[in-house]
């Protein structure tokens, strides 16, 4: 296969798109060598046979086709070889009763995907360029920010650092069922003296969008899923598809939810197709649309608004107008609400949530009279729906553009490889970053109690699991990262950061041996015994170090999110005051140098660590000295029950406030304690 090229002269671009060949495939392909790489195979396939296009564009596709180049990878180029050579002379009967060739397509994300890393450097220049006239519409209506004076370089910085999964490519047939192709792949390969590969399949499930049969096969690096070109037709109470055939790549291509997804790269001819003739250009001008009337489309396949919502913030892109329309109505939003099941609502949430801009998906549901349909509170629950929506969103971004500013300079509190505690930054960690954005947007429901008649839960609780139906772990983490927020709020508004200043004027620090473990503390060079001397500055500073120390073992390795989360809700309350940019921008240094002054404290008080030089080892690991055993040794009128749980919660606090501290430290201390139980 030869990729388009723009620059190709007049001739040899329309010479393409005919179709016209070179050499014929041999009747026999010659045998392959055994595989020396993961790849060499298809490889060698590549280097060993002429591919040529077999078959011949139709006017229809002629007139929709564009040249846009496509780079292909070494793999991509193997990969389709290998697929044109295996269905070379095989023909199958089609409904008129004549043998045809099958045409092969790539279709859907793959094809859009291509594409838009083709353009990305354009449209850089664009967005950078000063003298650009006609800003592009990712330099307006930007989805991540309101502010005007938000930095410039934020545009650009995508949080996300998952290493994406192998390639998923759909191959769209237009004469023979997926599984059977995938049976002559694997006849090919054996006639070849390769290893046939696995095919899995999977059946027709409507509910889930799999409205035919798909034969799924691992090649290389790659997840080829073999579909066929379908047309649907729906009936008025169900997203479902009411009738559902092999259709023609134009029907395929007008029944696809957006216009960008809609568009096929042809193997045979090695151009693209765009039958809908909007699928280029909405990609260019970074427009969300659907192929047909949006109205109709959507009460048809109401999830089909969210997912428009999703790519908007994936691609960073806008909604065309009518979209927009179309997604506010009242007949969508009813659609939405009977068509389609909460789990499928729940996935959509949570994709958008891992996208590059959650920020802009959750404003765009709250804009588009969304949320209480997406987020929906029951009735005669107390809930400021419009205010609470608005508010998670404002914390939200806020959190976005703070994390955004950390990429570009790392905290002195972020950790470092190789500490002992396990974690990763929150620009690094994709999973615990998207539970930051749940707790962000849910915050306001954080803080309303629902009975649920045995016990309360939040209404955020409530939301995640009724009406998104998120796993019962993301729940329990969201309302970690949420009450490790309020409890840093609460240690601020008592001082907190004031303690902390002290510290860090006082020279107050812990000192750790090789594993991590406090042996000690001083203040400036002095060591200090807080059991025999008492030392008011150190006093102080463990009284602090036991609030902190109590924070951190409630948020465990979650705790780094809350801290972002009670920070970005303190910035976000800045709005209310209607600050001129200078003052607004002086406030909110004034509020990070807040929490800086805490992560600093943390760090001189040995609870969290600050790189692999200084390992230590975290305070949510601490456990006592003496186990029950132990404790019922020194305390033998000690009875069974909640005083066991309060004896052991006092031994950890003990050794917080009292670092170094030995077994028979904690014995005596314990004695003095709890003298009732001698």
């Amino acid at each position: 296969i030869s990729s388009s090229s723009s620059s190709s002269s007049n001739s040899s671009s329309s010479s393409n798109e005919g179709g016209s060949s070179s050499s014929p495939l041999p009747p026999t392909s010659p045998p392959l060598s055994p595989p020396s790489t993961a790849n060499s195979w298809l490889d060698e396939i590549n280097n060993s046979l002429d591919i040529s296009p077999t078959s011949q564009p139709t006017s229809d596709q002629l007139v929709s086709s564009s040249n846009a180049p496509i780079d292909l990878t070494p793999d991509e180029r193997s990969l389709f070889t290998l697929l044109l050579a295996s269905s070379y002379g095989v023909m199958e009967e089609g409904e008129d009763g004549k043998e045809r060739r099958n045409t092969l397509r790539v279709a859907g994300g793959w094809v859009r995907d291509k594409l838009l890393a083709k353009e990305k450097d354009l449209l850089m220049k664009k967005i950078e360029s000063e003298d650009n006239p006609t800003p592009t519409p990712n330099n307006i209506d930007r989805l991540t920010s309101k502010r005007k004076t938000s930095s410039r370089d934020l545009k650009f910085v995508d949080l996300n650092t998952s290493t994406p999964p192998p390639v998923d490519i759909d191959i769209a047939l237009d004469a023979m069922m997926g599984l059977d192709f995938a049976k002559q792949l694997n006849l090919f390969l054996i006639k070849n003296k390769e290893k046939s590969i696995n095919v899995g399949v999977v059946g027709r499930n409507p509910e889930k969008s799999k409205h035919l049969e798909t034969a799924t096969m691992r090649v290389g690096d790659f997840w080829v899923d073999f579909v066929n070109l379908r047309a649907e037709s729906y009936a008025g109470d169900s997203r479902i598809p009411e009738d559902t055939r092999i259709g023609t790549p134009r029907e395929d291509a007008y029944r696809r939810d957006l216009t960008i997804n809609s568009m096929f790269f042809n193997l045979h001819t090695s151009t693209i197709e765009d039958l809908t003739g909007r699928g280029m250009k909405d990609l260019r001008d970074g427009i969300v649309m659907t192929p047909l009337e949006p109205r109709e489309t959507l009460e048809d396949d109401p999830l089909r608004v969210l997912r428009s919502v999703r790519f908007a913030a994936r691609l960073r892109f806008r909604l065309d107008d009518r979209l927009k329309v179309a997604a506010m109505d009242e007949r969508v939003r009813t659609a939405l609400r009977e068509k389609v099941s909460r789990e499928r609502i729940g996935q959509e949430v949570d994709l958008m949530m891992k996208t590059k801009d959650p920020v802009g998906a959750m404003r765009l549901i709250n804009n588009l009279n969304l949320a209480t349909t997406v987020f929906p509170v029951e009735s005669g629950e107390v809930w400021g729906a419009k205010d609470g929506y608005k508010k998670g969103e404002e914390v939200l971004a806020k959190a976005h553009e703070y994390l955004c500013e950390c990429k570009l300079k790392k905290p002195f509190w972020c950790p470092v490889e190789g500490g002992l505690d396990g974690s990763k930054s929150l620009i690094e960690d994709d999973n615990m970053r998207r539970l930051l954005w749940y707790a962000c947007y849910l915050l306001p429901m954080g803080r309303i109690l629902k009975s649920t008649g045995t016990r309360s839960v939040t209404l955020a609780e409530s939301t995640m699991l009724s009406a998104l139906k998120r796993p019962k772990r993301d729940v329990r983490d969201v309302k970690i990262i949420q009450e490790t927020a309020d409890m840093f709020n609460m240690m601020l508004e008592e001082g907190g950061d004031i303690s902390s200043s002290a510290v860090l004027y006082g020279e107050v620090e812990i000192d750790t041996d090789e594993n991590g473990i406090a042996t000690g503390g001083r203040v400036g060079r002095a060591k200090v015994d807080g059991r025999e001397v008492k030392d008011p500055i150190f006093e102080h500073a463990m009284n602090l170090r036991l609030k902190l120390a109590k924070i951190l073992r409630h948020g465990g390795l979650l705790w780094r999110a809350g801290f972002v989360l009670s920070l970005s809700e303190r910035i976000s309350q800045l709005d209310g005051l209607m600050l001129e940019p200078e003052d607004y921008e002086s406030e909110k240094e004034a509020e990070i140098e807040r929490f800086n002054t805490v992560a600093a404290a943390m760090i001189a008080l040995k609870l969290i660590g600050s790189g692999a030089l200084e390992p230590v080892r975290p305070v949510w690991d601490l456990v006592p000295l003496l186990d029950g055993n132990e404790v019922k040794k020194a305390l033998k009128n000690l009875p069974r029950g909640p005083e066991v749980r309060d004896v052991m919660d006092k031994q950890l606090e003990f050794l917080i406030t009292n670092p170094g501290a030995t077994r028979c430290d904690v014995v005596e201390f314990l004695n003095d304690s709890f003298k009732e139980f001698v």
